[in-house]
């Protein structure tokens, strides 16, 4: 019988608590104050962005927020860059008078893919002069008769086409885009509420669908 009645116990606790949040309206960016907490990680990093509520009542923050990052890319000096949510599910947040939540934005820091392009260019150059040797001998051939020279031709002039085209690997390594961010832009769930802080950084310019890496996390009670 005890054990029902922890059980009943608990289940009315979740629903009371449910039921006062439920009445509580959504935070706005009136009354909360944002900053950039701590970062952490080299090959991925995650930036911390805390929200602290300085009103008099309570208020309830229930989902993801909206992320706009807002910087230079692309040659464009206000380009703006939403980024994707996470898939983490979430609870509602109740912040107190004086209380605070965070969340986090995950992402790929500018030369995180460059590593990868500088190993493709770097094992290529081999390549590239084993063929300038090749060509090099073609022409010593060439020397010893007009069936050679013929030969030795059409084997420099495709030499030439190999060294002219680019490999997928650089073509895909020189697609890489950064962003250099001056500004992170929120809006607070279940409101058209905004708010704004300055963020110097540098990302790899990418989205969730086609980059794990890059995404906003729902809100987490207390300070990162």
């Amino acid at each position: 019988m005890s054990g029902c009645s922890d059980s009943g116990t608990t289940a009315a606790a979740v629903q009371a608590t449910a039921a006062a949040t439920s009445t509580l309206s959504p935070c706005t960016s009136t009354y909360l104050a944002m900053t950039l907490g701590h970062h952490s990680g080299t090959t991925t990093v995650t930036q911390a962005v805390d929200l602290m509520n300085n009103g008099t009542s309570a208020c309830v923050l229930d989902g993801y927020p909206g992320v706009n990052l807002v910087g230079v890319a692309h040659g464009v000096s206000q380009y703006t860059w939403t980024l994707q949510w996470g898939t983490a599910r979430h609870s509602p947040v109740t912040l107190e008078p004086g209380g605070s939540a965070h969340f986090y934005v995950v992402y790929l820091p500018a030369g995180a893919k460059a590593v990868g392009g500088k190993a493709t260019a770097s094992a290529a150059a081999p390549a590239a002069s084993a063929s300038a040797k090749a060509g090099s001998g073609a022409s010593t051939k060439a020397s010893a008769s007009p069936k050679a020279s013929a030969k030795a031709t059409t084997k420099a002039s495709s030499t030439a086409k190999a060294s002219v085209a680019p490999s997928k690997s650089a073509a895909t390594a020189s697609a890489v885009v950064d962003i250099e961010v001056l500004n992170i832009s929120i809006t607070l769930p279940n409101t058209y509420s905004q708010d704004e802080a300055a963020w110097n950084a540098r990302l790899v310019l990418q989205d969730k669908v086609a980059h794990a890496q890059t995404y906003v996390t729902p809100f987490i009670p207390g300070t990162a």
